[in-house]
């Protein structure tokens, strides 16, 4: 069981041995990310490092162009202490999502905010087609953000699991090459479900709870959990597949199975009364048809989801429950809305109901999170650091369906 306090703010760490002089100055650096602008007293509070660590890393971030002096913080003892933060401008990644839909790409500088995004249909998932809806994307979208190349830090992207069978001829695909024109660029990948995660963790709710579940609603329920900004993965590096068993549902790597939760049929349904889920707004006037379907998708698509998160509030205790995927906002309000309501019935049962909340980026979260991957490769505290694994050498070819 995970002991969390979703009342406490997350607490980063570091060390002040000299060989981890990187790891501590990515937790610095993530620290002022997260705290906003603060000085380097409070730094050595929430990170744990010495003054002295602390004054000499501010320096070296400084002179870096990654954070810039906010001003003097007045009325503290002594002298006005100096405050830093992030300078947004420091760098820029590009985050690239597809799916069976559409392709969404975007453009965020180093706060992670979206500072240009495009949506389009694509044709298929085959190399060829994500390929050319890069190439035909990335200058446009360069030009709307008002960002030279040279200020790139890389290219994320996020892909289907390869044993979706939605990859018809991905395996052993060399990235860099791939996305090597009109200018190269260092390409992560990472499964679409991890991918929102991590976003959600390093830019979203992740600053609010300690620990999350990520749930990730689309053609097949993904997801996983997520611990101090870190993405739990199972053998294989992938996340967790949430797949029926028996009479109910549970967590479970598995490769086949319809989800106990999806977007599809309330998306078929609406299509039938002439209208497309992402057009759905809250408060709009809807026939009373559409509102028995919106109604009954809820309470079913509310049930299956109850029934999922059973175990994972007895083994795994999150602070929260995330929910992200392709709909709008209060589609996903009133499903954890019912759902919460169902578990709260069985509360005897489950010791602990972690809330079911919509995630901060539902929409846009697996494009978001793509784009985080070169920042977290570069510049952000990883899980592990003062060990080598394989997941922190550089990404070069997509792996093998598994």
């Amino acid at each position: 069981m995970i002991d969390t306090d979703s009342s406490a703010p997350s607490r980063l760490s570091g060390t002040n041995l000299e060989r981890t002089a990187d790891h501590n100055q990515r937790v610095t650096l993530h620290a002022i990310r997260v705290a906003g602008p603060c000085t380097r007293a409070e730094l050595a509070e929430i990170t744990g490092l010495t003054g002295p660590t602390v004054a000499n890393i501010t320096r070296r971030l400084q002179a870096d162009g990654l954070i810039a002096v906010a001003g003097k913080r007045i009325g503290l003892r002594g002298q006005p202490a100096i405050q830093f933060k992030i300078r947004e401008d420091a760098c820029y990644a590009i985050g690239l999502s597809v799916d069976a839909d559409e392709g969404c790409i975007v453009l965020i500088d180093f706060a992670g905010a979206i500072l240009a995004l495009r949506r389009e249909p694509l044709p298929g998932l085959t190399v060829d087609h994500v390929r050319a809806f890069y190439h035909q994307s990335i200058g446009g979208l360069l030009r709307s953000g008002g960002v030279g190349r040279e200020k790139i830090l890389g290219l994320g992207l996020a892909l289907p699991d390869p044993g979706a069978g939605t990859l018809p001829d991905w395996d052993g695909v060399d990235m860099a090459a791939m996305f090597a024109a009109p200018f190269p660029v260092p390409v992560f990948s990472d499964d679409a479900a991890a991918a929102a995660a991590m976003g959600e963790g390093l830019l979203g709710l992740g600053q609010t709870y300690g620990s999350f579940f990520y749930l990730l609603i689309g053609p097949r329920l993904r997801g996983g959990l997520v611990i101090d900004g870190s993405f739990v993965r199972r053998d294989g590096g992938q996340g967790l597949e949430i797949a029926p068993t028996g009479s109910g549902a549970g967590l479970a790597a598995v490769r086949e199975g319809g989800a106990p939760v999806s977007f599809a049929r309330l998306s078929e349904e609406l299509e039938q009364h002439g209208l497309f889920l992402k057009d759905l707004k809250h408060g709009g006037s809807y026939s009373a048809e559409v509102e028995e379907c919106l109604r009954g998708w809820t309470e079913q698509a509310a049930s299956r989801l109850a029934t999922v998160l059973e175990p994972i509030n007895c083994l795994l205790n999150p602070a929260a429950v995330l929910l992200g995927g392709k709909a709008p906002e209060f589609v996903f309000d009133r499903l954890a809305a019912k759902a919460s309501d169902l578990l709260k019935q069985k509360a005897a049962q489950i010791p602990a109901i972690a809330p079911i909340v919509r995630a901060a980026f539902a929409h846009e979260a697996i494009a978001l999170g793509a784009a985080i991957l070169p920042m977290h490769h570069y510049l952000l505290p990883k899980s592990g650091t003062l060990w080598k694994t394989p997941t922190d050498r550089e990404p070069a070819r997509h792996p093998k369906g598994q």
